[in-house]
């Protein structure tokens, strides 16, 4: 790790500051509610374009207004932006296109003073080829073995499409890189590595945040020998090997490997001394909840992202399994429940743009056993934006174009008001804005009583003042097929929680007890089309 001698001047006084959240209890990530904000689209404060971390420090009074309870932040350090900030380039700095470290410590603080927390990406399966690391290990000198290198490559495939590996003349090798050539892989099985992403953790620890949410790192140990990966046999490619190549092989030898267990109890460890959070998102084109809860749990990680559910189809009978499979995978530890990021297109594209689906999905997300995250925008439903080829800035986007057109349709500005750019920014950002801007914004949601963002406002409350909704167990009531009836349970309160995702009314089971929220404007003796209501028994 490369930390000059002012930051640890700076590092050292901040260890003495106190903040509200100094003293957070012990599993205070359980009850919490995870916003994500993509800071290149959230709000830009100086006119260039771009979001920065001064434009995050005006929006956390909105974040608190809303009701949501931790940040979580995704990449700020320096960047070539091959990936746009998941090439990280120096892992203790904040990249200038985003401000400063002195004003993240600032922002640290602001959100720490509202008793809000605050999780950073750590991306530590790969990092810039721009790295000093990797540069000294393309020129043989003392980082030689900090990643993997091979005379031959293998038949290992990149998640960004064709093969994982590009020879480097330099070396008279080949690297590995399990996305684009520029991310090269770490060599997670050479102990200096593991204790240079620990010290870069507690680096950003000290400083005061609370937990990393952790880059694919189900990827971080490769089997020993590097052995080809065994073909797929079980997928059909509807548009060509070429777009589907790392889907068509069985990933058992590039990750899931039985050394990350080790790895992951150190940074539990680590994590505990600061009563920090470790989310992983795991990498599984299979889609498998267990996967992710094998990882989940004590030395372990704290919450395991799963896709099960972002992936499936408007179909209601599938989405209800979905669900219950995710509470009986996560039964003895904890789930988290994600329906969003920026990865995956907007739910409007996947789900369609009905706002009274965005209310049911926001309700499914906030009362069920777990901890919720919300990614920017989706509480006021923006839409999935298609841009033309020549707008798109995504690699992966430029590669599979017109099959695929990327990830930029996701990560479009924020739609704050009806001014121009929405709000975002004075100046023509760096991805434009959905065209919807000016009738779909915060200014007119949050006028609006019955509009999405409202919907999530109340029900954000509702969780936050009923122990039930943030701690509670949940127990299955019988329901219709395309319902979920659960109830959710502590000593102190019982809340039963019914919704109803097919487009059909049902009946409302017999609950004795008094209605504390439902998503329609008024009440019917029957459970309508993307209706739920929450009944507290008596």
């Amino acid at each position: 790790m490369v930390v000059t001698e002012d930051n640890n001047i700076d590092h050292a006084n901040r260890i003495e500051r106190e903040h509200p959240t100094k003293h957070k209890e012990r599993d205070w990530w359980k009850k919490s509610v995870f916003y994500q904000i993509y800071p290149r689209s959230f709000l830009d404060s100086n006119a260039d374009g771009i979001g920065d971390i001064a434009g995050i420090r005006k929006k956390l009074d909105y974040l608190q207004l809303l009701g949501v309870d931790a940040l979580w932040i995704s990449p700020i350090f320096p960047s070539p932006n091959k990936d746009f900030g998941y090439d990280i380039q120096d892992y203790c700095a904040i990249d200038p296109t985003f401000g400063t470290l002195k004003e993240f410590d600032g922002l640290i603080d602001d959100v720490h003073k509202r008793g809000m927390y605050i999780v950073m990406d750590g991306v530590f399966n790969h990092t810039s080829d721009q790295h000093p690391w990797f540069q000294s290990s393309l020129k043989k000198e003392d980082k030689r073995d900090w990643y993997i290198w091979s005379q031959t490559p293998n038949n290992w495939t990149s998640a960004f499409g064709g093969s994982a590996w590009t020879y480097a003349p330099t070396r008279k090798k080949w690297y590995l890189h399990s996305f684009a050539k520029e991310q090269p892989d770490l060599n997670w099985d050479n102990p200096a590595v593991e204790e240079a992403i620990l010290s870069i953790m507690e680096f950003w620890y000290q400083r005061g945040i609370d937990g990393f949410r952790l880059d694919v790192f189900n990827c971080y140990h490769k089997k020993t020998g590097l052995p080809d990966n065994p073909k797929r046999w079980d997928w059909q490619g509807l548009i060509g090997g070429r777009f589907y190549s790392y889907i068509n092989q069985e990933h058992i030898h590039d990750r899931d490997q039985p050394e990350l267990m080790g790895c992951l109890k150190r940074m539990r460890a680590l994590a505990d001394r600061y009563n920090a959070v470790l989310i992983g998102e795991t990498l599984d084109e299979r889609l498998r909840y267990d996967n992710a809860a094998q990882y989940v749990g004590e030395n372990k990680l704290h919450l395991a992202f799963h896709f099960q559910l972002l992936h499936t189809r408007w179909n209601p009978i599938k989405m209800t399994q979905a669900c219950r499979e995710l509470q009986r995978c996560f039964a003895t530890t904890w789930p988290n429940i994600v329906l969003s990021n920026h990865d995956f297109p907007r739910q409007s594209k996947r789900w369609g743009a009905a706002e009274e689906r965005r209310k049911i999905m926001a309700f499914l997300s906030l009362t069920q056993k777990g901890t919720p995250f919300i990614y920017y925008g989706e509480e006021i439903a923006m839409q999935e934006s298609t841009l033309p080829r020549k707008q798109i800035l995504d690699p992966v986007g430029k590669r599979f174009w017109p099959f695929f057109s990327g990830r930029d349709g996701c990560r479009t500005p924020m739609q704050w008001d009806e001014s121009p750019f929405g709000g975002f920014s004075a100046f023509e950002p760096w991805l434009p804005v959905h065209r919807d801007y000016r009738k779909r914004n915060v200014a007119l949601q949050q006028r609006a009583p019955l509009s999405v963002w409202n919907t999530y406002r109340t029900l954000l409350q509702l969780r936050r003042q009923h122990s039930a909704l943030h701690s509670g167990d949940q127990q299955w009531i019988a329901s219709p097929s395309a319902c979920l009836f659960y109830r959710r349970k502590t000593p102190e309160e019982s809340l039963v929680c019914l919704l109803n995702l097919g487009n059909q009314s049902v009946e409302i089971p017999n609950v004795a007890g008094k209605i504390l929220y439902h998503t329609h404007p008024d009440s019917s003796n029957l459970l309508r089309p993307y209706e739920g209501i929450i009944i507290k028994e008596s």
